[in-house]
């Protein structure tokens, strides 16, 4: 059994964790999403954002009034690589207690990519796969959410397309809890690498169902999680976020991803100086950071 440390405050060994109430979405969550040019009580100018968009997709919102300030290429739908994590963990919040213990499967365990280093047989909360699949992007935590909510992943990935289609997210097509590419094949097609996929307008939807689940927006502000032994003689386990803007540009959180399909992948989550709310996708970049911060420096530019 691990104890677990996760640095920030969030979740500490042998006290009370805080409550939190998961989401209940709804196919409304978003739909009213409008393009205005007035945003804020401030008028934004139409000044041209500085980035080369030819081959992103890229949306800025304000997510408090639910308006688009600019965007490109916001309904191709893309490989979202290991935002994918958001629909996982959103699921997990709405269906599972937070301190239910989940036993980690060899399959969960042997999950390539990005890790938590979770070894089967052993037992983890909820709670704590969330956090490892939202702050270190952890596959192996988010394989074992998914066999543990449907009892095999190919299970899993049904309610992940059914969810979607239940939230109107209409754009999204899911073939792992991970984000992983995966290999298709068919009797009539020849095989080949897929993503799961969405577009940046319900990829909007996703993120701020996840701002709107206590326990999942305060994951995503963590800079760092340890997983510490119960032996006295092993070293603590740290990982790290993998939103390298958190604490830059008003970063508050959200979620990376990256694949060889997908490119790279950004959904921020930022606040002005005078409390003004803003998210931001990029996808399909090969400057996730640097793109999203050309963006930050556009919108708080304008304020």
């Amino acid at each position: 059994m691990i104890e677990w440390l996760l640095v920030g405050g969030l979740l500490h060994t042998g006290t009370a964790a805080p409550t939190a109430q998961p989401v209940a979405p709804s196919t409304q969550v978003f739909r009213e999403l409008t393009v205005s040019p007035r945003a804020w009580p401030v008028q934004l100018p139409s000044a041209p954002i500085p980035l080369d968009t030819t081959r992103t997709s890229i949306m800025v919102v304000d997510p408090r009034h639910q308006q688009i300030l600019w965007a490109q290429g916001q309904h191709t739908v893309r490989p979202m690589a290991s935002l994918t994590k958001l629909m996982t963990v959103l699921i997990a919040r709405r269906d599972l207690p937070l301190d239910a213990m989940v036993r980690i499967t060899a399959e969960a365990a042997s999950v390539g990519g990005a890790s938590y280093q979770l070894q089967a047989g052993d037992t983890h909360t909820v709670r704590e796969l969330i956090t490892a699949a939202m702050v270190p992007s952890a596959n192996d935590a988010a394989t074992a959410l998914a066999t543990h909510h449907s009892g095999s992943v190919s299970a899993f990935v049904e309610e992940m397309n059914r969810t979607a289609a239940a939230w109107g997210l209409d754009s999204a097509v899911f073939y792992n809890p991970t984000g992983l590419d995966h290999w298709l094949e068919s009797d009539d097609q020849p095989g080949q690498w897929v993503g799961n996929s969405i577009a940046p307008t319900d990829l909007v939807t996703l993120a701020r169902l996840a701002l709107r689940d206590d326990f999942i927006a305060q994951a995503m502000q963590l800079p760092s999680i340890q997983k510490q032994s119960t032996d006295p003689d092993t070293d603590p386990l740290t990982k790290y976020t993998t939103n390298k803007l958190l604490g830059d540009y008003g970063v508050r959180g959200l979620k990376t991803g990256y694949t060889e399909l997908a490119g790279e992948c950004f959904v921020g989550w930022g606040t002005g100086p005078n409390g003004e709310e803003v998210l931001t996708i990029v996808m399909g970049s090969a400057d996730r950071f640097g793109e999203t911060e050309r963006l930050l420096d556009w919108v708080w530019g304008q304020l």
